[in-house]
């Protein structure tokens, strides 16, 4: 399955990260293409917390709230047929009902990609390993919080056993 992690318009939708964004949407866009035609399940996950839920503010930190403006995807996406997971917490593996769809449709390995990589990209990739699902991230495709630590952090993910590919490689 194809993994469209966090893209959503807080995130990436105004100023300075709208415009840095745009390549790594590009290539999450032709990854969502290549996954469409090729049959693989495409599965959208969005980082929200319920409005006025003051335990997910807690634990979340600055997510979106659910229902605004900034919890939508982001409008460049791809609109293509997917599923869709809401999460309060980095690992989208906290989501029962996430790994349970996984399972029901024997679904083995993951192609990551969506923001940010050293948070909810990194901590999903990090949950799929423990529970034995293989891991492949493409990394023009995963948006990185600070590019400082891009390479570091991809390096760290692949001493997990994780894989990484060029978006072309996808």
């Amino acid at each position: 399955a194809l993994l469209v992690i966090d893209v959503q318009e807080k995130y990436t939708g105004t100023g300075s990260s709208r415009e840095t964004s745009a390549p790594y949407i590009n290539a999450i866009n032709s990854a969502v293409d290549k996954a469409f035609r090729r049959k693989m399940e495409v599965i959208y996950i969005s980082a929200v917390r319920e409005k006025g839920n003051v335990r997910q503010a807690f634990f979340s930190g600055d997510i979106a709230v659910a229902g605004s403006p900034g919890a939508a995807f982001d409008g460049r996406l791809a609109a293509v047929p997917a599923r869709i997971f809401s999460k309060y917490r980095a690992d989208a593996f906290h989501t029962k009902e996430f790994e349970r769809y996984l399972a029901e449709r024997g679904i083995g390995t993951l192609y990551l990609t969506g923001i940010a990589l050293e948070f909810c990209v990194g901590e999903t990739a990090k949950g799929a390993l423990s529970r034995g699902y293989g891991v492949t991230l493409i990394e023009d495709a995963v948006i990185p919080a600070f590019a400082s630590s891009r390479k570091k952090k991809l390096d760290a993910l692949v001493s997990l056993g994780a894989s990484v590919i060029s978006e072309k490689e996808f």
